[in-house]
This record gives structure tokens, sequence and C-alpha cells, in this order.
């Protein structure tokens, strides 16, 4: 009996802490009144990034988590994103993938300040986030384009692809 309780009580532990890290308090976009608000927020912009990698486009809270990586993006002065056409091309089907791309974005410059300016290398970190997100989602529409670019990823044909489209 002594060790049935304390399996349900790991159990319950475990559960607890399992629930706890997916629960955590993303804040509301207007806490990004002032400049100094974006600083401030970093390390929940980047928390918020990797949530909205790890969890599928039908998971629960996955609204607020958009809405604030997204304010944080508009925002920041830390750096700024050339959308090219190809981008909104990839992003017709599964709107979601644009935040992903976007948030990808921003966490490669933040923790990569010194290639802030190399485009080609931010589109090439946000376009493989991107696309494994999508190989990686059950909940996505399927995108003839974004197939596509698998496949030239599996051919190692993927960067003369993107090197033609980033300016």
């Amino acid at each position: 009996m002594f060790l049935r309780l304390n399996y349900t009580l790991c159990l319950l532990i475990l559960a607890a802490s399992v629930l706890k890290a997916q629960d955590w308090p993303i804040p509301k976009p207007e806490v990004l009144g002032s400049k100094g608000d974006y600083a401030k927020y970093e390390s929940v912009f980047l928390k918020s990034v990797d949530w909205l990698i790890e969890h599928d486009i039908d998971a629960e809270g996955r609204a607020p988590v958009n809405a604030f990586a997204l304010a944080w993006i508009s925002g920041t002065d830390a750096f700024s994103i050339p959308v090219e056409p190809y981008l909104i091309d990839l992003s017709q089907r599964n709107p979601d993938l644009l935040l992903v791309f976007l948030g990808s974005w921003g966490e490669f410059v933040l923790k990569n300040p010194e290639q802030k300016h190399q485009i080609y290398a931010c589109n090439w970190y946000a376009l493989q986030n991107l696309l494994d997100f999508y190989e990686n989602s059950s909940a996505k529409k399927t995108d003839k384009a974004i197939e596509k670019l698998l496949r030239r990823r599996r051919k190692d044909q993927l960067q003369n692809w993107l090197k033609k489209r980033v300016h």
C-alpha cells in the first residue's frame, strides 16, 4: 500500500509540473506601452516563440501567445523584418506559419545579434523552423508549395531556392 501511495503521489506531482509548464501567464500586448517595455519582455517573447514552435496550430491558448509575439515583433527596436513575397505565399493556407517564421527570425537575431543584418541567415533560420513546424503539425492544411520546399530540402536544393528570393 505504501508503494502504491508513493507511486500515485509521484504521478500527481509529475502531472502538476507538466501542467504548470504548459500554463504560463502570457501578458496581454497592452503591457508593451513604451519602448522600454520591449527589452523588459524580451525573455517572455523568446518563451512565446518556443511555445509557438512546440505547440500545434490547434493548441489551446495559441491566440494570446500569437497576439503577444506579434505585438512584440511589431514594436521592438531590436530588429525589423523585411517580409519577402515568398513568405506570404507560404503562409496563406496556414496563417500560423507566419508567426512561426517571424518569431523564429526574432529569436535568431536576439540570440545572434552580430547577424542582425544578415538577411539570408535570418531567412534561412526562420524558414527551417517554418518547415519543421509544418512537417510536425497534425493540424495543418496540406500546402503544395511547402511540400515542394520540403522535397527541395531533402535534395539539398533549398539554399539555392532561398537565395533567388531573398533581396
